[in-house]
Formats: C-alpha cells, sequence, structure tokens
C-alpha cells in the first residue's frame, strides 16, 4: 500500500492491490499472422525450453490466437509444423507476469478456413464413452458457490475445427462426449478460452472438472466511443470483467465528487467513463483480455490497469490525490499575467524522500540490473558526474539516482505525478517534466527540490538547458488534449527559465505543443512544434528571429549553418524528406527523397505518451562529416551538403517476429552507431559503411536511446528495469543522456 502524498495539484497513486500473484509462471499471449498482416488459425505451434527440452504444444484458435503458460527466466524456441526452431522468446526472471508477442508464420498451402463446426449435445447418464471418447462433465457455480443453471458451456478443439455445446442442468452441470488426445479450450456464455483441458490418448474416461463462473449482469450505454455503465450489483468482479474501484480525493484528503473518471482501452477505441460519488468514489466493471489507460478531465496518462490475464475474479482498490478540473479550471482564468498574456506566476509541486528496496539491484555477468517497483517501461537515463538519473517508469511517480558503476541507491524522491520525460543534467542540477504536469529542477547530489513550475496539464515534452537557462514548452489556455492550439496560434508558450531559481527570463508564443524538445545550437533555440511548424528564438531574451510551417515531423539538427528536418511528403504518403536550411535565416535550400516502407510520422493519438515527450522518428544524427538516420527498417547515411544518400542498410529484425528495429535516431560512441530493436539487441553499425559489427544483448526491450558513458552501456526497458552492460572499454563513451546532452542537438564532430 502506498501512502497518501499530499501535493498541490498532484495526481498520486495510492493503493493498488496486486493483480497476479508472484512466483515462477509467466504468460505468453501470442498472435499469428502472415506477411500480409492476416491472422493464421488453427496452426500447432511447439515451444521447446533450451535448457530442459521440454515441449508445449498449443494451437492457435479462430482469431490466430493463443495463450501460452510459460516459466520465468527461461528461453525457448518456437516452432511450427514446417518450420522447425526458427525464432526464440525470452521470459523475465521477475517483474511483469506476461507479454504480448506477433510471430510471423506463412502456412505451406496457405491459410486454412475459419470455420467451426458446431455441433450441439444433450448427453444423459446412460450414454458411455467408447475407446477413443470420453465423457466430461463441467460443473459451474458462481461466486458464492451457488449452481450455475441453464448456462451454455462449449469445448472447443482448434486442431480438429469442432465446436461441442452443451448447457448446465440444474446442478449447474454440462455433459459432453467427445474425442480422447486433444486439448479444448472452455467457454461459457459469451467468452471463450476461459479454462481448457486436455485429454489423454486413452479412452472410456469419465472427467469431472468444476470452477466458478460470475455472470456479468449490466447495462452499458455508449455515446460514440464512450461506454458509462449501470449495474445493479456493484460487489465485486465477474468472470469476465474486472472490478475497479476508485476512491479521489483532493490535496486536502477530502473527497472529490462530481468528477470525471476515464479508462481508455489501449489498443481499441472504447473509453469507459464514470463520475465520482459523493464519497469521491467511481466504479467500473473492464472487460479482461486488455490494458487500461486511466485518465481525467485535464491529467492523462494517470495510471495503466493490465487485466489481459483472464482467469479469476480481479479486483484493484486504487485511490488518488487529485486537485480536480474546477480548481485547475479556477487557476487559468485567475493566475497572473504580463501585458502579452503570458503567466507570470506558477504553482509549485513539492516532493517526498521515498527510500529505495535495493534487492532490486540484481548483479549480472555484464554489469547490474535496477528492477523498478512499478514495472512499467523506463525511459532513457542519464549520467552526471558518477551518478546515473532515471524515473520508477512511466506511470509511476517515483525517481532516483545511482551509482553508475554498481547500481547502488543514493537517494529518491516521490514526485506530484507520473509521467516523467527522460532526465537531463546539468551544472549539478536534474531536470524533468511530468505529462501531467510540472517542470523539476533537483539538486543532484542530494534530491534536493531547488525549485518547480506546475506548467499545465498534458505536457509532452522533455526540458532543454543550456549556459545557465532551462527551455519548455506550456499550454497558455485549457484546450483539446493534443493540439491545444486548435484553431488559435498563440496558445502554447516556450518559456525559458535560470537554471539555480527558476526565475522567468522570457516568454514567447507558439502555435502549437513542442515536438520532443528544444534544441539549442549558438545563440539560438530552434523548435518544431506538433503543427509542423519550424521555429527559431534567440536563446537570451527570446525574440522570435524566424518562422516556417513546412510540415515538419521531428525536432531539428543543427550543423553549424545549416539545419536539418525530417518533413512530410505530402505527394506521396511512402515518402518522408530530408528538408535541409540556413540555420541563420531558415530559408529554405533543399529537400531530398527518402523512401520509406509507410509513412514514418504517425498520428500522435496512437503514441504512447511517454514516446511522444522523447519522439526521435527519422531524425537526423550528424556525425563527422555525415548524416544518419533511422526509417522504418532502413538506416540512412546520407551527405549534408547535397542531401544525397550514400548508402542504406536494411536493419535486421528478428525472424518469424514483428520485432523490428525501434523507430528512432541512432547513436554514435567511439567511432560506431548504435541502434537498438526491439528484439533486445544493441546493434552496432560501422559508419562509413552501415555493415553490422556487434551485438549486445541486453535481456530486454530498449525503450527509447540508450546512453553509453565511461565504458558502460544503460538502457530504459518496456519491461520495467534498467539494464547496464560494462563494455570494459573506456573509448566507449560520449552519449550520457536522450538526445546527446542537455541542449539536445546531435552533432558529433
Amino acid at each position: 500500500m502506498k501512502k497518501l502524498i499530499i501535493a498541490l495539484l498532484a495526481v498520486v497513486p495510492l493503493i493498488s492491490l496486486a493483480q497476479y500473484p508472484d512466483n515462477d509462471e509467466f504468460t505468453i499471449f501470442i498472435t499469428v499472422k502472415n506477411d500480409e498482416g492476416k491472422i493464421v488459425p488453427f496452426t500447432n505451434l511447439v515451444l521447446t525450453e533450451k535448457v530442459s527440452k521440454q515441449e508445449t504444444s498449443v494451437t492457435t484458435d479462430v482469431r490466430g490466437k493463443v495463450e501460452v503458460r510459460a516459466t520465468r527466466g527461461k528461453n525457448y524456441l518456437v516452432s511450427f509444423d514446417d518450420a522447425e526452431g526458427i525464432t526464440e522468446l525470452s521470459t523475465p526472471a521477475r517483474g511483469q507476469t506476461f507479454y504480448t508477442k506477433t510471430l510471423i508464420y506463412n502456412p505451406i498451402g496457405g491459410i486454412e478456413t475459419t470455420t467451426l463446426d458446431s455441433i450441439y449435445q444433450k448427453i444423459s447418464g446412460r450414454d458411455r464413452a467408447g475407446d477413443n471418447d470420453a465423457i466430461v462433465n463441467i460443473r459451474l457455480s458462481n461466486r458464492v458457490g451457488r449452481p450455475l443453471r441453464n448456462t451454455e458451456v462449449r469445448l472447443v478443439s482448434n486442431r480438429a475445427k469442432k465446436v461441442y455445446i452443451a448447457t448446465s442442468n440444474g446442478t449447474g452441470e454440462a455433459k459432453f462426449l467427445v474425442p480422447t488426445n486433444q486439448t479444448y479450450d472452455i467457454g461459457v456464455e459469451d467468452i471463450d478460452g476461459y479454462r481448457d483441458i486436455t485429454l489423454p490418448e486413452r479412452g472410456r474416461l469419465t472427467i469431472n472438472k468444476g470452477f466458478k463462473f460470475q455472470p456479468t449482469e449490466i447495462t452499458e450505454i455508449v455515446n460514440g466511443d464512450t461506454i458509462t455503465q449501470e449495474w445493479p450489483d456493484r460487489s465485486g468482479p465477474t468472470s469476465a470483467r474486472a472490478y475497479v474501484n476508485m476512491l479521489l480525493k483532493n490535496p486536502q484528503g477530502e473527497p472529490l465528487p462530481n468528477e470525471k473518471v476515464y479508462i481508455d482501452v489501449k489498443i481499441g477505441p472504447e473509453v469507459y467513463m464514470a463520475t465520482s460519488n459523493e464519497s469521491g468514489v467511481a466504479e467500473f466493471l473492464l472487460p479482461k483480455g486488455h490494458e487500461y489507460l486511466l485518465n481525467f478531465e485535464y491529467e492523462r496518462g494517470v495510471d495503466i490497469l493490465n487485466y489481459m490475464e483472464k482467469r479469476g475474479f480481479h479486483t484493484t482498490e486504487i485511490e488518488y490525490s487529485y486537485m480536480g478540473s474546477e480548481r485547475i479550471e479556477e487557476y487559468y482564468e485567475t493566475a497572473k499575467k504580463d501585458k502579452n498574456g503570458f503567466r507570470i506566476e506558477f504553482m509549485e509541486t513539492p516532493v517526498k524522500r521515498i527510500a529505495f528496496d535495493e534487492r532490486n539491484v540484481e548483479i549480472t555477468d555484464q554489469g547490474f540490473n535496477i528492477n523498478m517497483p512499478k514495472e512499467v517501461k523506463t525511459p532513457t537515463p542519464a549520467i552526471g558526474e558518477d551518478m546515473l538519473f532515471i524515473d520508477g517508469g512511466y506511470y509511476s511517480n517515483e525517481f532516483y539516482s545511482f551509482d553508475k558503476k554498481n547500481g547502488k541507491f543514493n537517494w529518491g524522491i516521490s514526485l506530484g505525478e507520473s509521467g516523467s520525460s527522460s532526465a537531463v543534467y546539468e551544472d549539478g542540477v536534474v531536470l524533468l517534466i511530468t505529462e501531467s504536469c510540472t517542470l523539476y529542477a533537483l539538486e543532484a547530489g542530494t534530491g534536493r527540490l531547488l525549485w518547480s513550475k506546475w506548467l499545465g496539464p498534458n505536457i509532452y515534452s522533455s526540458p532543454t538547458v543550456a549556459n545557465g537557462r532551462v527551455y519548455a514548452v506550456y499550454p497558455n489556455e485549457l484546450g483539446p488534449m493534443l493540439y491545444s492550439a486548435k484553431g488559435k496560434q498563440n496558445n502554447n508558450v516556450v518559456a525559458c527559465f535560470d537554471l539555480k531559481s527558476g526565475d522567468i527570463v522570457w516568454q514567447n508564443w507558439m502555435d502549437a505543443e513542442v515536438l520532443a524538445s528544444a534544441v539549442l545550437s549558438g545563440n539560438s533555440v530552434y523548435l518544431t512544434s506538433v503543427a509542423g511548424t519550424l521555429y527559431q528564438f534567440s536563446k537570451d531574451k527570446g525574440v522570435l528571429m524566424n518562422t516556417q510551417n513546412v510540415a515538419a515531423v521531428t525536432p531539428p539538427t543543427v550543423v553549424k549553418d545549416k539545419l536539418f528536418v525530417s518533413i512530410r511528403d505530402t505527394k506521396d504518403a511512402t515518402k518522408e524528406q530530408v528538408a535541409i536550411f540556413n540555420a541563420n535565416d531558415l530559408k529554405l535550400i533543399k529537400k531530398v527523397d527518402q523512401l520509406s516502407s509507410a509513412a514514418q510520422y504517425p498520428n500522435l493519438a496512437e503514441l504512447d505518451a511517454d514516446f511522444r515527450m522523447n519522439y526521435n522518428g527519422s531524425r537526423i544524427l550528424h556525425y563527422r562529416g555525415k548524416n544518419y538516420n533511422v526509417m522504418a527498417d532502413k538506416l540512412y547515411c546520407s551527405d549534408p551538403e547535397s542531401g544525397n544518400v550514400l548508402w542504406t542498410k536494411v536493419l535486421p529484425g528478428v525472424a518469424m517476429s514483428d520485432d523490428k528495429p525501434t523507430e528512432g535516431m541512432p547513436i554514435v560512441v567511439n567511432g560506431k552507431l548504435i541502434v537498438p530493436t526491439k528484439s533486445g539487441k544493441l546493434q552496432v553499425y560501422n559508419p562509413l559503411n552501415g555493415n553490422l559489427e556487434k551485438e549486445f544483448d541486453i535481456g530486454a526491450t530498449p525503450n527509447n536511446q540508450a546512453i553509453v558513458h565511461d565504458g558502460w552501456i544503460y538502457s530504459g526497458t518496456v519491461e520495467g528495469k534498467l539494464v547496464s552492460i560494462n563494455t570494459k572499454d573506456k573509448n566507449f563513451t560520449g552519449w550520457p543522456m536522450w538526445g546527446l546532452n542537455a541542449s539536445h542537438n546531435p552533432v558529433v564532430e
């Protein structure tokens, strides 16, 4: 249980009951598709544990899906009927309890039909099993143990493409007569794969299985994608749905009534909405088999709820401290502004000291791993002096400092909100921004809060620092979540603060939220807005020097008197262009086409918030007279003068898997390019010819850029841990934080 953290304008998770037990069992949810993206149903695959050689045989269902029970800390080879040992899956030793994986498989002879033969059964006590059959009795009872009568039960054989259907009797028992030597998925009412049962090869058997099943009785009102719920019994979960009881309080600890709460299906359009009652409680029954994002009216990405596991009954009781929509709206109405309309006062968000269980630091053969308590995506860390700085995971409000060479805990603080950007370090100060909604400046050696600025809801960017100044962008008015400047030219503000005191130095207008971060080069501050506009301000006084609306899709890279930025090709969705501008006046010099298998700049609404805060896309890295960037599955090297592509290399993914190189700019250290892949490899390329020279295996899925310093590689991961690798090569150094340094201009000469 987490203690209540009282913080002005804070959104802090307090109580989150564990949804899954901490044991050796791990679940892999696999979807099989062919190269064209079509599902592959009724396909046999075998997972073979590499050490024990123990095999687990499963068959995809009509949707091309299968759920595999595996063991933690093991490596499995995956084979199909006509393809053996094609890809490998690894399960983590601790932390998360499941992951999802898509495998690419093109069956010989094409995809089988998806039709299942339905066989309705009414088995009596006089029926007997034959030599190759078994009587299967499925007995259902509800959550309190009462028999579940007149309920449809199904036994589905994906291998035989048959579904056997029976109805439970007065004692809650459904009887079947089915062939042996098969595995059957058990479906009840509208739930498929609720349980499974494997019958032995011999026949003349009677098998009895009993389990609890609680029907869902609920009325849902659908308005567009938004679903509100009404149900008579709010006492707990059902078999199909998880019960969520959420208590909202204001910073004074009082219940927060009449507050809208939104829970979004992470992959899908549906949004469940409830309003807190007079006691501050909002309740939900959420369909299992999904991940969900929790949002408030003005706070996005507050937390993540995982209900992929369909078995059993799931209850989550969770409590948050939230300032409330009414208070946020009042602040925007009453905050002091200067004659230009800029805010001149910002509310502060306090922090609180926290400890760290050092048992979560594990020493490995290649370095050490730090397992974060929240077990959600950890961002790119930062190095300053001998210290390593990293957030506890995107849906965590914890921030830590560790020793960079052994993982020893230095200090930890609880922020006022979750959703942190990657940190930056400059002159003894660590800075970061939370999505909702504060810019923090911390003393690097102690974690002491120097100052904080509550900038506003929905900040999707990282701070930039140079020469004792901090640059950040915030929404000046409340508006739509992503494009808060929609319909207005002056609704977002780029602000410059003093690094040590937090005093306002200057402010100026932008048309929309900044893409990823500001970039400092020479005497200018350069930014790309999510509206595609390129900006140039003077760094000392904030005078708008130049602007161009060029459909830009990455932060800029500035090399002496030239600026490089990727832009949309408005005529061909399969292309992007690299635009070359004069860095002094933003006059266009040239556009150069780059081919890709798909448009690289997705709709921001389709991206996770953590990805937006440190977005790289196909951004240019400049290294020793050449430009490098990644688009889709290709690494490009181009000439910075002409823009002409000198060479391209296809970046290898993983066979039979949807794993591809992670989208984002490569980094460069010790004369080598490093590109992370979703398969857990950091691939090292020769910048002269693009040849793959080496791989580092981090044993997890990297999340955004790695950093490299003093012979060590550090990578945040999707699985919620920081992985370090000691290369034992002191020359392997020079990339200590996201975007290279606190100025975020990736230029290495």
